[in-house]
């Protein structure tokens, strides 16, 4: 009985998604503008939603939660290394979004291409093809946490959720364009934050309070299970180069073209300052709690 109210809510939220994008395919409709950055009109606080969510994707509702519960708390470090987003708001993002309007670029390829003054488009052909092989296996990734969502929650077939999340997602980006791809962001952004704050305070009242969650995950998952620097109460040599590891997947986030291409969408490089605010904050929360959460499954 459980398991089919999920399965009814699962399929509402996906016939959501579809909605959205046939609503947003009005939009996008209007020109390539509209199609590829939604005409640089969005709300600051659904471009934040919507760069936090493509940043974090299926890491953060599968991966992270994953990590946490079989490593314990070193996986917080993860949490941490989202700070390094900073960068592209302090240095990057008012230049990107300037600079694009003035070269009329709307897609990351166009950008360099103008911004470098690429006449004989080897550039753009280099940036084409290097995309399409690393973001294919990032979409990829995105389908497998597809997968195992479906497979753990509902118990159906890991290559079935691959291909319905799949099929979905193609589905409303195709059709509803940029425009459609933050509404989604920002909606599943909102959800995240939701279930993430929620849920762990939930939880830890379920269980009597921090020091009875301590006490249940220790006798449960082992003395190394909550201790911070990967299973030592100390840091150790191979404990910093772990670190140091963690920390530089925030780092990488920041070339992402999936990113940078919500710099380009901007309304003005004014709203950079919130946005920056809203992001940095919100997403280090939502990893923590979802470092919190799967502590507790």
């Amino acid at each position: 009985m459980e398991s089919t109210g999920i399965l009814i809510i699962l399929i509402l939220y996906l016939l959501m998604l579809l909605g959205i994008g046939l609503w947003s395919g009005k939009y996008s409709s209007e020109g390539s503008s509209a199609y590829f950055l939604g005409g640089r009109q969005l709300n600051p606080w659904v471009i934040s939603m919507s760069e936090k969510a493509s940043e974090s994707s299926g890491f953060m509702t599968a991966g992270l939660p994953g990590e946490a519960y079989s490593t314990g708390l070193s996986a917080a470090w993860n949490a941490v290394s989202s700070v390094f987003s900073i960068i592209n708001w302090v240095f990057f993002a008012k230049p990107i979004r300037r600079l694009s309007e003035i070269l009329n670029s709307l897609t990351v390829p166009d950008f360099l291409s103008a911004r470098f003054k690429d006449d004989s488009n080897v550039m753009r052909i280099i940036s084409i093809i290097v995309m399409t092989i690393f973001q294919t296996v990032y979409i990829c990734a995105q389908f497998v946490a597809f997968g195992i969502l479906f497979e753990v929650i509902l118990g159906i077939d890991f290559s079935v959720g691959v291909i319905i999340g799949g099929i979905i997602t193609i589905l409303y980006t195709v059709v509803g364009g940029f425009f459609a791809v933050t509404v989604t962001d920002f909606i599943q952004g909102i959800l995240m934050a939701f279930v993430f704050v929620v849920l762990p305070v939930v939880g830890i009242f379920k269980i009597g309070g921090f020091n009875e969650m301590g006490f249940a995950l220790t006798e449960a998952m082992g003395s190394d299970f909550l201790k911070p620097f990967f299973g030592n109460p100390a840091l150790t040599l191979a404990g910093i180069v772990a670190i140091i590891s963690y920390l530089f997947i925030g780092v990488g986030f920041n070339g992402a073209p999936h990113v940078l291409v919500r710099y380009m969408a901007l309304r003005n490089s004014r709203d950079v300052k919130m946005i920056a605010l809203i992001g940095i904050s919100g997403l280090q929360s939502i990893s923590m709690k979802a470092v919190q959460h799967s502590l507790l499954l």
